[in-house]
């Protein structure tokens, strides 16, 4: 993790020479934020570094995946032959690394997955998933570049009643942005627990 301390006669934004661990660094306490390992650095109160936790180190289980559209305005999907596209792509996914979806969302500028998966197939599933699309993407609107923004994110589901949760969540999305009115009502949405889960 890098130090991001501010040195008197510096540059105020240069940043000093890398932290190995908290017991190197005087200038920051290191507070962990999570069991696998990951430290946000903090001083003064605000969070000034975080490292992200190494996709090496999830466990296997259920996940809640999110991917977004390059500067989170741009849409990801244009129209329903962009989303049909993703969700042909999705399926092949789910079978090819051996997932479990519990839950999607596809909207304008990002998608929702709720899946179980091994981690390594986690990963390796979700580039795959995302680099295809991106290059249909690209290919079919005449463009080129990066579709998506950032790396998914990811978050592990520790439990049923987050699993359920999390599933619900992911159905209400179009109805918190005002697409719809209710979840039913989203033709890009699925739950194995049927959308009136939501």
């Amino acid at each position: 993790m890098t130090c991001l301390r501010r040195t008197t006669g510096r540059d105020p934004g240069a940043r000093s020479s890398a932290c190995m661990s908290a017991r190197h660094c005087k200038c920051h306490k290191t507070v962990p934020m999570c069991p696998q390992g990951a430290h946000a650095v903090v001083a003064g109160g605000t969070v000034v570094a975080m490292s992200r936790v190494p996709r090496t180190s999830l466990p296997d289980g259920y996940f809640h995946v999110v991917a977004r559209g390059v500067d989170r305005r741009t849409p990801l999907f244009r129209d329903g032959t962009d989303r049909t596209g993703f969700l042909r792509l999705l399926r092949h996914a789910v079978v090819r690394y051996d997932w479990t979806c519990f839950a999607l969302c596809v909207m304008s500028t990002h998608y929702h997955v709720v899946l179980e998966s091994r981690q390594v197939d986690l990963s390796a599933g979700l580039q795959w998933l995302n680099g295809v699309y991106a290059r249909h993407f690209n290919r079919r609107h005449d463009r080129f570049g990066h579709v998506f923004g950032d790396r998914f994110s990811t978050r592990v589901i520790e439990s049923e009643e987050h699993l359920l949760e999390a599933c619900a969540y992911v159905l209400l999305n179009p109805v918190k942005a005002g697409l719809c009115e209710r979840a039913d009502d989203w033709p890009w949405s699925y739950s194995l627990y049927g959308r009136e889960a939501a």
